[in-house]
């Protein structure tokens, strides 16, 4: 006689693979996750820097009827950057400007991902970096790579910026 239906042993079959292939898929998704992370957050560097340089381009915000020199980011370890402006001194123009952050000239503050860190700057470990794009034909300061990574990890990825103004995230 024959009976429909599946053994005990064919059922613990079923289950123990099921739950290998689940546990095999949830580490893969995790792994994942972190590189998602790290790269969204690249590409929030890449575009803090695109900004500022669109801005040093068009000379587009003014305080009153004053014309800033520049558009920077400041980089702040270990995960803040301020987008900037560079106005020149009272009574004075751009010449005279420092081209670096000073209290009041912030345009926005921006906070990465709390799992992710600003590294490095040029290769030198990060306490405090700046950009800095002068108007209007684009001279660069403060080129160089910025490195981020997952914190506690080694896992990095870096944006480029070029003496001529050039953004890359390689």
């Amino acid at each position: 006689v024959m009976k429909d239906g599946f053994t005990l042993v064919e059922t613990l079959v079923v289950v123990a693979i099921t739950l290998f292939l689940s546990g095999i898929l949830l580490t893969y998704n995790r792994s994942t996750d972190s590189q998602v992370v790290l790269a969204a957050e690249q590409a929030r560097v890449a575009g803090v820097l695109f900004r500022a340089k669109s801005f040093a381009l068009q000379r587009s915000i003014r305080e009153g009827s004053v014309t800033p020199c520049g558009f920077g980011v400041l980089f702040e370890s270990p995960r803040t950057m301020t987008l900037f402006q560079d106005l020149p001194p009272a009574e004075s123009d751009c010449g005279a400007s420092n081209g670096l952050y000073d209290a009041g000239e912030e345009i926005e503050e921006l906070v990465l991902n709390p799992r992710v860190e600003i590294y490095s700057f040029n290769g030198v470990p990060l306490t405090q970096a700046s950009t800095f794009f002068k108007s209007p034909y684009l001279e660069t300061e403060g080129a160089g790579t910025i490195a981020i990574r997952l914190g506690g990890t080694t896992e990095e990825r870096t944006v480029v910026v070029s003496e001529g103004g050039g953004i890359s995230a390689p």
